[in-house]
């Protein structure tokens, strides 16, 4: 088995890891239920994940992840996460949608452009000049994807804008 981790291995980590959260041990029955594959294709790739030190596992025994395990385990987890998050609240995909699409991309999006997905997470939901009514413009162009006037978006910025203005302004004035 070569030292690269597959996206496929990367799938049984983080199954383990899940495992692993519910419970103190994992067992190859429980993997095989979280992915729905069979028993014995469980067991050889924990083998190998064993051999490649990422678990820890004794034939018919439980299954623990390593320091190494659980650290890769991790990253795949938190880019699911960011993926999910991203594809649910910024896209508004349907959540089963969402789910499939982030177990598919957690494998293959690049650091930086992880990094870079981070930072606009971070930045929507803390930017006074997005967040929820900036969303919400942008799931309605969505809606309105073949009917969608450029000016009507404009009217509404400008519109939200003076009505944001006029509220800074009347909260300074004491009004």
């Amino acid at each position: 088995m070569s030292s690269r981790i597959t996206p496929a291995l990367e799938d049984y980590l983080e199954a383990i890891l899940g495992v692993l959260e519910d419970n103190p041990v994992a067992r190859v029955t429980d993997i095989a239920e979280r992915l729905d594959v069979s028993k014995p294709r469980v067991t050889t790739v924990v083998q190998d994940l064993a051999e490649d030190g990422y678990v820890e596992h004794q034939s018919y025994g439980y299954i623990l992840l390593t320091d190494k395990g659980e650290e890769v385990a991790e990253r795949v987890r938190e880019r699911h996460r960011l993926l999910n998050r991203f594809f649910r609240q910024v896209l508004d995909v349907d959540a089963e949608q969402a789910e499939e699409d982030a177990c598919n991309a957690e494998h293959y999006i690049s650091q930086a452009t992880l990094d870079r997905l981070t930072a606009f997470m971070r930045f929507i939901e803390e930017c006074p000049r997005t967040g929820p009514e900036w969303l919400e413009h942008f799931h309605c162009f969505c809606e309105r994807e073949g009917s969608f006037e450029p000016e009507d978006c404009q009217q509404d910025c400008l519109r939200a804008c003076v009505e944001r203005l006029e509220g800074h302004h009347a909260g300074m004035c004491g009004r």
